[in-house]
């Protein structure tokens, strides 16, 4: 009769695996999280030009996130993103709020997740603990077609002296990188990760 019931209990465990949450594989990387953010504040000092953006600081408390930097007209709009994107059509968007600023960083999390989902590989910034590293710079723009954009900038804060500034670093390995995402699309349109070092770890695709 025991024998009976705990074949009987063996059978039932069988036909429930396929609905039961999976465990995460030790060798698989976390899922990565939003960094939390509870303040957003005018810079009144950089080291850029007065008239061409506006930087505001993005804090957890005391911790700085980074900025986000609004440029202050449309002139320096065109300017900067077609210096960043290579296209003048593309405006740069102004007044965006510590929601917004939450959501898109939501968002962004989020595509970044399902990018490590579906690759085999991927560079180590895109895993923790190494993308809670960085600081970010995030400038919102709406595309060609009318879509809500974000290009962003992730820097190493020790490695990096001047923080309030459009940052282009040539060097360094995952120490710098950048992406562009489509908030609207929901999708990585494209990432740039800085070498000549490049850290690759197991991504989370169907080997």
């Amino acid at each position: 009769m025991i024998m009976n019931k705990r074949a009987i209990l063996a059978f039932i465990t069988l036909m429930l695996m396929p609905f039961l949450p999976k465990a995460q594989s030790s060798g698989e990387p976390e899922r990565l999280q939003p960094k939390p953010m509870t303040s957003l504040s005018t810079v009144d000092e950089c080291t850029q030009p007065e008239d061409s953006i506006a930087y505001y600081a993005i804090r957890n408390g005391d911790a700085l996130i980074g900025y986000l930097m609004e440029p202050k007209d449309d002139i320096w709009s065109k300017m900067i993103l077609s210096w960043i994107l290579k296209d003048t059509r593309k405006k740069a968007l102004s007044g965006i709020t510590l929601n917004e600023l939450r959501e898109a960083e939501q968002q962004m999390v989020d595509i970044l997740n399902a990018y490590v989902d579906s690759a085999q590989e991927v560079h180590r910034c895109f895993t923790p603990p190494r993308f809670y590293d960085h600081g970010r710079q995030y400038l919102f723009y709406t595309d060609s077609e009318g879509h809500r954009c974000l290009f962003m900038t992730f820097y190493v804060y020790h490695e990096v002296e001047d923080l309030q500034r459009i940052l282009a670093v040539c060097d360094g390995g995952d120490s710098f990188w950048q992406a562009d995402f489509d908030l609207t699309e929901r999708k990585l349109k494209w990432f740039d990760v800085n070498g000549p070092i490049i850290y690759n770890v197991p991504g989370r695709g169907k080997k």
